[in-house]
């Protein structure tokens, strides 16, 4: 189906390979989840220091990248080497030299560790946990957030996507949590937690102990996080943060 050069509806471009479901996506539509995407700009400031685990082909990283701007970073963790050439192709399509990619995957501990590539068509599905459908397997670098913190500096948001690994890499950054309490926005699915012996539940518990209010991210908008409503998606992305921006607050939606 080959590659389209894209110009996102948040001004950066984008090469969408059409034989990949995101590079289909973003052909069609000119971005990538929405609601997510809208917090983004509500989150990210100029100047800021931005991580995104598990970058994919890097739409994300890129939104950030036009956010954050020339003075701010954006340090995107991709371990698949298939996929992180998608990613750095998309850098240089913006001259986005502010934008750091780390071959390594993100985990509680520095590792030496496996992944399954996804299957052609969806290597965003890569992951730690065994995969029926995987094209590859490959054996990987994982290190600890905490570990590289000082060099890393100052953060103030992170985006975690990495199919059911998300508890591990939260484990491996207790440290910098506690000194940056950055704003988190952190895909949740029960069934791919639990191939790491983790659950949402922990995952809630983890979060709210460190002062953290959750709010499920919906076209509707910001939903407070309650487990004990029969009913939640499968999987979903969640907003984490020690106060809500003022900005957000007319997007809270009560059931």
């Amino acid at each position: 189906m080959g590659k389209r050069r894209v110009q996102t509806r948040h001004g950066f471009r984008f090469h969408a390979d059409l034989a990949d479901w995101l590079g289909q996506y973003v052909y069609l539509t000119g971005g990538y989840e929405p609601p997510t995407a809208a917090l983004f700009a509500d989150l990210v400031k100029p100047g800021n220091t931005v991580l995104d685990v598990g970058a994919n082909a890097g739409f994300f990283s890129l939104l950030c990248a036009r956010l954050t701007g020339p003075a701010g970073r954006v340090i995107a963790f991709e371990p698949i080497p298939s996929v992180r050439a998608r990613l750095a192709a998309n850098i240089a399509l913006n001259d986005f030299r502010h934008v750091e990619v780390i071959s390594k995957a993100v985990s509680d501990m520095e590792a030496t560790l496996t992944i399954y590539e996804g299957p052609e068509g969806h290597k965003g599905t890569s992951s730690l946990r065994p995969l029926v459908t995987a094209s590859n397997k490959l054996v990987i670098q994982a290190i600890a957030l905490d570990d590289i913190a000082e060099e890393i500096g100052k953060i103030s948001c992170v985006k975690i996507d990495i199919e059911g690994a998300e508890m591990c890499a939260l484990i491996g950054m207790k440290k910098l949590v506690e000194r940056d309490r950055p704003y988190f926005i952190i895909e949740f699915t029960e069934a791919y937690l639990k191939s790491f012996t983790h659950s949402v539940g922990q995952m809630v518990e983890w979060l709210l102990a460190r002062g953290y209010q959750l709010y499920r991210i919906e076209e509707a908008g910001l939903i407070p996080l309650d487990l004990s409503i029969p009913g939640l998606p499968d999987q979903y992305n969640v907003l984490a943060c020690q106060t809500l921006p003022a900005g957000l607050v007319a997007r809270v939606v009560y059931s």
